[in-house]
């Protein structure tokens, strides 16, 4: 897995009070900052969302292993109500894995088209 630490660029860097070249995380949010952005330092799921995406599988399982035994009937709505309250606690409730972490970004690109737009 490839990891990737963004790096500040000279501009980043000076309006951060760091140094050009340390990693962009160091000195906290970037929020705010032109052209700034934030991502997931993998491009793997986040263990939140496969625990939430495999809980509404074990509802539809469920679901048709009970209409096979013959068990009571459920409605298309309570099913789905169902799947979206399991889904939505069993992604709450799922820590984050531990190499799980937003990085954040400055595009100079960006950066740069915004400080060259005239003031509002």
């Amino acid at each position: 897995m490839n990891k990737i630490t963004p790096k500040l660029d000279q501009q980043s860097a000076s309006a951060q009070g760091s140094k050009p070249g340390e990693d962009a995380t160091v000195r906290g949010s970037l929020a705010g900052a032109p052209g700034a952005f934030r991502r997931m330092g993998s491009n793997l799921p986040a263990a939140k969302v496969t625990a939430a995406t495999l809980a509404a599988a074990v509802v539809q399982i469920l679901v048709a292993l009970n209409e096979r035994t013959g068990g009571p009937e459920i409605s298309a709505e309570v099913i789905g109500a169902i799947t979206v309250l399991l889904t939505v606690a069993v992604g709450y409730l799922t820590p984050p894995g531990k190499n799980e972490q937003i990085i954040e970004f400055i595009d100079p690109v960006k950066a740069t088209d915004a400080e060259n737009q005239p003031a509002a």
